[in-house]
C-alpha cells in the first residue's frame, strides 16, 4: 500500500486563490510606481505654473517689504495641504475603496470569509511622502528663481519667448508648400520646449498605462489556447490509477476505437530544488528510450529577456525544436523562472517514494501553464535506481476522434473508470481556463489610467491656454474670429497628443514586458500578447480625453477679453 500526503496546496481552488493573489500583489508593487511618476510630473508643472503666474503678485510683496522667506512659505504652505489632503483621499481609496472592490470580484468567485482591512504605514504615508518632496521641493525652485528678481521685474509681464528657426525649414521644399498658419503652429510647437516634452511625456505616459493594462487582459486571455493548442498537441492525458492498472488502462484506450495516435509516458508528482535550497512542485514525466514525445508536446526554447520585453523574440514555431536527451531534463520555463535556473543548471529531484538526487537541466522549453519537467527513461533509472524493479509507463497521452464535445465527454467516462486515477481533456482544460479576477484588475487600471489621461490633458491644456493669454488677445484684435483661434491652439494639442500616442504605443508594449515578467508565478509564465484591437482602443481612448479637453478649452479661448488682456500693467 502506497500512502500519498498532501497538504492544502492540492486542492485546486486553494492554489488558485493563492495565484490570483500573487498576481494582485505583483502588479500592485509595480503599477503605483508609473502612476506616481506621471502624477508627480503633473503636480510640479501645475505648481509652477501657479508660482509664475503670480509674479505680480510676488513683486507687490516684496515691494511691501515682505521677506522671500515668508512669501516661499506661502506657496509652500499651498503645496503641502495640497499634497496631505490628496494623500488622504488617496489612502481611503487605496486602503478601503479598492480592497472593497478586489474582495467583492474574490467572493464572486471563491467561497472566502470576510476579511478585516488594516492601514499599513510604510505604503500609506511612504506614498504620501514621497509625492510630497517632489511638488514642496520643485515649488521651493520655483519661487526661488521668481523671488531673486527685483519688484520692479517682478510687478511688469514676463517677457513672451522669442521665436526661432526650426529644423524643418531647412526642407525648402516642404516648408514654402506650407501655409503662414501651418508655418506658426511649427514654430510654437518647438518655442516652448518644455511644453513640448512634457505634453508629449505625459501623454506616452498615460497611453503606456492603457496598453499596459490591455497587454495584461490579452496576455491572459491566450494563454488557454497557447498551452492546450499550441503547445499540448494531444487531445487527452490518461493516468492509471496504479502501476498494477496501468495494463488495463491501455487496453481499454484500445478498445474503446477512439484514440487516433499515442504515446506512453510516465506521470509522476516530484519536488525539485535549486542550489539554494527553495523547492517548487512540479509534474514529472517520464519518456521510454526510442520515444518521441514531439507529436505530443511541442518543446520549444524558451523567450526570456529582452527578447520578451522588447517583443522581438522570434516566434515559437521559427524556433528549432528541442530533443530531450539521456544527459538533461527538460524544465517548463514557469518553474525555471521562479527558481532562478536555466540550461546548465543543476537541479535535485525528489520523486515519490525515491530519494533526491541531482540532475543537470539540458533546457528550459517553453510551456505557459503548469511546471512540467521531462527525464529520459535512462537518466531517470541510472539517477533513482529503479532498473532493477522494472519501469512502467503508467500514463498515454493521445489524440482522438470528434470534435471536441465528444472528447470531453469521452474523458469525463474514461475518469470514472476504477484502473484510471485522472482522465484530462485539453478541451475541456482550455475551454475552463479563466482568470477572472486578472480581468477585473485590469478593467480597474485601464479606468485609473484613462483618468489620469484626462487629468493630465487637462492640466497641459490649461497650463498652454494661461501661458498665451495675451497672444491670444492679440489675434482677436487682429480679426481672428473665435473658431480661427480654437483652431490656431487646439491644433498644436493635437500634433503633441498624436506624438505622445505614437510613443506610448511601443513603451506600453515594453512596460507590458515588464510587468508581466513580474506576474511570473511557478505554475504560469505571462507570454506577452497584445492584439492590434488594444492598439487602436488606447490610441481611440487618449485622442477621445483630447477632444474632451479641447471642447473645455474651447470655452476658455471664447472668455478672453482683448482689451481686459493687453491692458498695460502702468
Amino acid at each position: 500500500m502506497q500512502w500519498h500526503v498532501q497538504n492544502r496546496s492540492s486542492i485546486t481552488t486553494y492554489s488558485n486563490l493563492k495565484s490570483d493573489l500573487s498576481s494582485i500583489e505583483s502588479i500592485g508593487r509595480a503599477f503605483p510606481v508609473v502612476f506616481l511618476a506621471v502624477a508627480i510630473l503633473m503636480s510640479l508643472t501645475a505648481m509652477t505654473r501657479m508660482v509664475e503666474e503670480d509674479r505680480g503678485l510676488i513683486g507687490t510683496y516684496l515691494g511691501l517689504g515682505y521677506g522671500k522667506i515668508a512669501i516661499i512659505t506661502r506657496y509652500v504652505g499651498f503645496a503641502l495641504a495640497a499634497c496631505l489632503l490628496g494623500g488622504v483621499l488617496g489612502n481611503i481609496v487605496g486602503f478601503v475603496g479598492i480592497p472593497v472592490f478586489l474582495m467583492q470580484v474574490l467572493k464572486g468567485l471563491y467561497v472566502i470569509p470576510d476579511v478585516s482591512l488594516s492601514f499599513d504605514p510604510a505604503y500609506g504615508l511612504g506614498g504620501v511622502a514621497l509625492f510630497t518632496v517632489g511638488v514642496v521641493v520643485s515649488t521651493l525652485l520655483a519661487c526661488r528663481g521668481e523671488t531673486s528678481l527685483t519688484p520692479a521685474q517682478l510687478m511688469r509681464p514676463k517677457s513672451p519667448k522669442a521665436g526661432s528657426r526650426v529644423f524643418l525649414e531647412r526642407f525648402t521644399w516642404v516648408w514654402g508648400r506650407m501655409s503662414f498658419l501651418n508655418k506658426v503652429t511649427v514654430r510654437n510647437l518647438f518655442r516652448f520646449k518644455s511644453r513640448l516634452l512634457m505634453t508629449v511625456g505625459g501623454i506616452a505616459g498615460c497611453t503606456a498605462l492603457i496598453v499596459c493594462g490591455f497587454a495584461i487582459n490579452d496576455t491572459v486571455q491566450t494563454l488557454g489556447s497557447k498551452q492546450y493548442s499550441d503547445i499540448d498537441r494531444y487531445d487527452l492525458l490518461s493516468v492509471a490509477a496504479s502501476d498494477e492498472t496501468a495494463a488495463a488502462m491501455k487496453e481499454r484506450l484500445a478498445d474503446d476505437g477512439k484514440v487516433k495516435s499515442s504515446v506512453e509516458v510516465r506521470v509522476g508528482s516530484a519536488e525539485m530544488l535549486n542550489a539554494e535550497g527553495n523547492s517548487e512542485s512540479i509534474q514529472l514525466i517520464v519518456v521510454p528510450d526510442g520515444q518521441d514525445i514531439a507529436p505530443m508536446v511541442d518543446l520549444r526554447p524558451a523567450s526570456q529577456g529582452l527578447g520578451r520585453m522588447f517583443g522581438f523574440a522570434k516566434a515559437p514555431s521559427e524556433r528549432p525544436r528541442l530533443t530531450l536527451g539521456d544527459d538533461g531534463i527538460l524544465v517548463a520555463q514557469s518553474a525555471a523562472n521562479a527558481m532562478g535556473i536555466s540550461g546548465g543548471s543543476t537541479v535535485s529531484l525528489r520523486a515519490d517514494g525515491l530519494d533526491q538526487q541531482k540532475v543537470k537541466v539540458q533546457a528550459v522549453f517553453r510551456n505557459v501553464i503548469g511546471s512540467d519537467v521531462f527525464i529520459s527513461q535512462s537518466l531517470y533509472e541510472s539517477s533513482f535506481g529503479v532498473k532493477e524493479a522494472g519501469f512502467v509507463t503508467n500514463a498515454v497521452m493521445a489524440t482522438l476522434n470528434g470534435d471536441e464535445d465528444s472528447q470531453i465527454s469521452y474523458a469525463q467516462r474514461l475518469a470514472k473508470s476504477s484502473d484510471v486515477a485522472s482522465a484530462i481533456s485539453t478541451a475541456d482544460m482550455e475551454r475552463s481556463f479563466a482568470f477572472d479576477l486578472m480581468s477585473a484588475v485590469v478593467a480597474l487600471i485601464v479606468a485609473l489610467a484613462g483618468c489620469l489621461a484626462l487629468v493630465v490633458l487637462f492640466t497641459l491644456a490649461s497650463t498652454n491656454v494661461s501661458e498665451r493669454v495675451r497672444e491670444m488677445a492679440t489675434l482677436k484684435v487682429l480679426g481672428f474670429t473665435d473658431r480661427e483661434i480654437h483652431l490656431y491652439v487646439n491644433k498644436e494639442m493635437l500634433i503633441l497628443t498624436l506624438l505622445g500616442t505614437l510613443l506610448g504605443l511601443p513603451l506600453g508594449r515594453v512596460v507590458g514586458g515588464m510587468l508581466t515578467g513580474v506576474l511570473d508565478m511557478p505554475g504560469m509564465f505571462f507570454e506577452v500578447e497584445i492584439n492590434w484591437v488594444s492598439y487602436v482602443i488606447s490610441a481611440a481612448a487618449t485622442l477621445f480625453f483630447a477632444f474632451i479637453v479641447q471642447f473645455s478649452t474651447n470655452m476658455v479661448l471664447n472668455r478672453i477679453d482683448p482689451v481686459g488682456s493687453l491692458k498695460s500693467v502702468e
